[in-house]
């Protein structure tokens, strides 16, 4: 028992050596949230001077000043993002990213003007769109000059806007320099989005199944089209209905359309339910053509009671009445 004791001491001793030597605590996760754009005296990029740190205090005084980079030029200017930071860090601490996608770091300067926020607004922006969609920024208005100081580092942040919609936008910007002093400003800016959109190249029909050559695919502002359930992927929709007519030149919205029908009219389909772990099946009519999900009215070829019942995958359908009440079924 007396060398257990002695084995499970010198084990507990060469942990304790291995953490001391590590010099990286593995305690509580940090949160690295990431200025928009930050004024540098010197050239030497530290974590701490780039994003603000929350969490476990050992941890932060230990990465406060992470060098991240290289060492930055009198006459340039970089942009730090979340993969380089994460390069940099040690493998023992446990980070979670908030704030702007990527920080653009830049050397020593008096003044700041407002068109300098631009890259870093966009960015904020393109951050919130989908992939599908291009964004970009015009027209930066704002009568303040930004007065960078020489309390140095002086950090921004984009405190809003969030709304992704194009047209004129107000972004707010958070300033906060070594003395901790923060102040807003205001500004405004155009939002322009741009996305590939499927056209409907000629009149589409009702029912009819949507081809290839049924569309054409263009680059199209969404101020003029409306974002509203537009289809951004139009690959997706190859093999889909019209759920209604299409006139030409219109961008195809996911309410023009729906999946294949499972079951049409006329079909005859197998009802099925199960209740109480008793399993039941019945031949019925559709009375109506219906996409997986969709509810249709069906008629019982026993006893010609009509009911309404969800189509599922494979061409059967389950009762309306089991399905809202969480009845199993089975295809």
């Amino acid at each position: 028992m007396r060398s257990w004791a002695k084995k499970g001491c010198a084990f507990l001793a060469l942990g304790g050596l291995l953490i001391a030597w590590s010099g990286w605590p593995a305690g509580p996760p940090v949160t690295v949230q990431l200025y928009d754009l930050v004024y540098i005296a010197g050239g030497r990029v530290i974590l701490g001077d780039i994003a603000d740190l929350k969490g476990d205090p050992q941890a932060i005084d230990q990465l406060r000043n992470l060098q991240i980079g290289s060492t930055l030029g009198r006459t340039e200017s970089r942009i730090v993002t979340i993969e380089e930071i994460r390069r940099a860090l040690p493998a023992a601490v446990e980070v979670y990213f908030s704030g702007a996608p990527a920080v653009e770091v830049r050397p020593q300067t008096l003044t700041g003007q407002f068109c300098d926020f631009a890259p870093a607004i966009g960015r904020r922006f393109a951050s919130l769109a989908a992939d599908s969609i291009e964004t970009t920024i015009s027209n930066v208005r704002c009568s303040e000059q930004l007065d960078a100081g020489s309390r140095l580092p002086v950090q921004f942040s984009i405190i809003s806007n969030n709304t992704l919609v194009p047209g004129t936008q107000v972004v707010s910007l958070e300033r906060r320099d070594a003395s901790q002093e923060i102040s807003r400003h205001h500004c405004q800016i155009d939002l322009n989005l741009y996305a590939r959109l499927a056209f409907a190249a000629r009149r589409i029909q009702r029912g009819q199944t949507i081809k290839p050559e049924d569309l054409v695919i263009r680059t199209a502002d969404l101020k003029s089209t409306g974002m509203s359930g537009l289809v951004y992927q139009p690959a997706r929709v190859a093999g889909w209905e019209a759920a209604r007519n299409i006139a030409p030149n219109t961008p195809l919205r996911w309410d023009h359309l729906h999946p294949p029908a499972a079951v049409r009219k006329g079909d005859t389909i197998e009802l099925v339910m199960e209740l109480n772990n008793v399993q039941v099946r019945a031949t019925a009519t559709a009375l109506e053509t219906g996409a997986p999900g969709e509810i249709i009215w069906v008629r019982l070829d026993d006893s010609g009671k009509r009911v309404r019942a969800r189509v599922l995958k494979g061409g059967c359908v389950v009762p309306e009445e089991f399905f809202f009440a969480g009845a199993r079924h089975s295809p």
